[in-house]
């Protein structure tokens, strides 16, 4: 049951901050919303929501973004049961 649950934890978001200017989402599944302002990432299950200012992408794969700016906040939102 350990490694059923490790497995599951591996396709949740990863948020990691470096200081106040720099975020990466791992696992996200697209971005909902993207301006200078707030950028919502769709996650498994739930949604990533990012709000500054001057924010930017300066990464994006299908898996993975980064988003430099003056991060004031980073919230986890719920999102759809069984979003993939």
């Amino acid at each position: 049951m350990a490694f059923e649950q490790l497995k599951e934890g591996l396709r949740e978001p990863q948020v990691e901050l470096l200081g106040r200017h720099l975020a990466t989402i791992e696992n996200h599944c697209g971005i909902v919303e993207y301006d200078e302002t707030v950028l919502r990432a769709r996650c498994r299950r739930c949604e990533v929501r990012i709000e500054g200012e001057g924010l930017h992408l300066t990464a994006l794969t299908l898996g993975e973004l980064a988003v430099e700016g003056d991060i004031r906040s980073v919230a986890f939102l719920p999102g759809e049961e069984g979003a993939e």
